[in-house]
């Protein structure tokens, strides 16, 4: 079996957000984790589909193609397709391809109501237009803001004043909550916070499920550009020569449109009171969850519906400006037939993304001759990140199945990296069959070894024995380490 699907919680009107897990679930040591996330904003749906592709290339390529089949079997691959599903359902059935936020009502204008005056079809061209409106200064337009078509729905004199969608739920997360930039006041905005962190259902459920696992490198899916998006502020990325080394190999992975890379350069280091953005999904993995390279992956942007003979002039007067674009549907997500395209311009980043996930890969040397319970061992632990880009986060080191650890040192493995930890390690005064012991960190996962109590002819034998991730079809390859006990 390679999938689990777990209901990790509901949205405000009660849709389930799920999550899958694959990996080969014969081998039940925890492994190292690495998760992709999809769809905070409802009108970028084809961040769904992407991330639904991708489950089925891991699938579809088990057994078949070697470097996934090792992936599925040393990681833990948790995809989350959507976290937003009541904004989907509104997006590919009512044809809301402007909203972004989620669909928690609120009384906008302050009448009562609730998104009683929302964005209308009134032409009836099956399509919702965006006026984008120019104040002429001088005889030259200046852009000064833009509306939704509609109408009056509830008399009062305002059009879409109180509209479908509250809060953009990639604003919400406790991480310079309305504290940086990027946000807006209003509560009609697409950007706007909500009034509290993590005040809505559907960020809610994230955090509970981030709070139980550690991923050193994640994904968050999302269209309205080409752009490669790592955490930073105006004075640059939080890992800059990290980040900078890894947007490389996007440039070379990826199609020559995804030109945008985000703040800053390698040069740039954080300033002691930077700006970040307010609430996002990427610094509360990064400060919060200890999460190294927690990536905005921005897959789309149609840029041919940005043409300026798309942008229909409606008014031009001595004083204004205003046009019409119609072109929402397609600026964030591919029509039909372009789908597939759009999957294998971004696949390969999803093998990299898997690739830099740091998980070791241990053999050990027992030294000592063990011959009862309480003994001292020595055994040595060569330990190799097999992840080329992050070091193991956190410290390597070695526990006993209490999460009490064994052996006081640990070490912080960098990428594409072996260190030997020579360690001595006691045996409990008394075990019954076997005694295990595990070396890793929560970022990497575990391999578990086991001393295992045999008797022979010529007395008691304690054997040694690895548990790791040598994982052969029929289950688990185990070595056997053994040392009898001289007459």
């Amino acid at each position: 079996q390679l999938v689990d699907l777990e209901i990790i919680g509901s949205s405000y009107s009660g849709k389930y957000i799920y999550s899958l897990r694959i990996t080969n679930e014969l081998r039940t040591q925890q492994k190292a984790k690495t998760l992709v996330v999809a769809h905070h904003h409802g009108r970028e749906q084809i961040s769904v589909e992407v991330a639904l592709r991708f489950i089925l290339y891991l699938l579809n390529n088990y057994r078949v193609n070697n470097e996934i089949t090792d992936f599925v079997n040393t990681q833990e691959i948790y995809i989350l397709p959507t976290i937003n599903p009541d904004a989907l359902d509104l997006v590919v059935n009512d044809q809301m391809f402007w909203l972004r936020k989620n669909v928690r009502p609120y009384d906008d204008d302050g009448d009562g109501q609730l998104d009683e005056d929302s964005i209308d079809d009134v032409n009836g061209d099956g399509l919702i237009s965006m006026l984008n409106v120019y104040e002429k200064v001088g005889g030259i337009p200046e852009y000064r803001y833009y509306y939704w078509e509609g109408i009056d729905n509830d008399g009062d004199g305002s059009v879409n004043e109180d509209m479908v969608g509250f809060v953009d739920l990639n604003r919400n997360y406790d991480m310079f909550f309305r504290d940086g930039s990027a946000w807006e006041e209003d509560t009609q905005a697409t950007r706007f916070p909500g009034f509290t962190a993590f005040s809505e259902p559907e960020t809610q459920v994230f955090r509970d499920f981030a709070l139980q696992h550690s991923f050193a490198m994640a994904y968050s899916l999302h269209s309205g550009a080409n752009a490669t998006l790592f955490p930073g502020s105006t004075a640059g990325r939080n890992e800059p020569d990290l980040y900078e080394s890894m947007l490389l190999d996007y440039v070379d992975i990826l199609p020559d449109s995804y030109d945008y890379f985000g703040y800053g350069g390698s040069s740039y280091t954080i300033e002691e009171d930077p700006v970040y953005p307010a609430g996002v999904w990427s610094h509360w993995m990064y400060f919060e969850r200890g999460c190294t390279a927690p990536m905005s992956f921005e897959l789309y942007q149609n840029s041919s519906t940005l043409a300026p003979e798309l942008e229909v002039t409606i008014i031009d007067n001595s004083t204004h400006l205003i046009t019409e674009w119609k072109e929402i549907k397609y600026f964030y997500g591919p029509s039909k037939e372009l789908i597939n395209d759009l999957w294998q311009n971004v696949l390969p980043t999803f093998p990299y993304l898997l690739l830099n996930t740091p998980r070791l890969n241990v053999d050990a040397t027992l030294h000592s001759i063990v011959d009862r319970p309480g003994s001292l061992t020595n055994v040595s632990f060569s330990c190799t990140n097999l992840s080329p880009k992050l070091n193991t986060s956190t410290k390597v080191e070695i526990f006993n199945m209490s999460d009490v650890k064994v052996f006081e040192e640990g070490y912080v493995i960098d990428a594409d990296s072996t260190i030997v930890i020579d360690a001595t390690i006691p045996l409990p005064l008394t075990f019954e069959e076997s005694y295990e012991i595990k070396i890793g960190n929560e970022f990497t996962g575990y391999y578990h070894f086991t001393y295992r109590i045999e008797l022979e002819t010529n007395g008691t034998n304690i054997s040694f024995s690895m548990i790791g991730v040598m994982i052969i079809l029929s289950g688990l390859l185990q070595i056997i380490i053994k040392r009898k006990k001289k007459n």
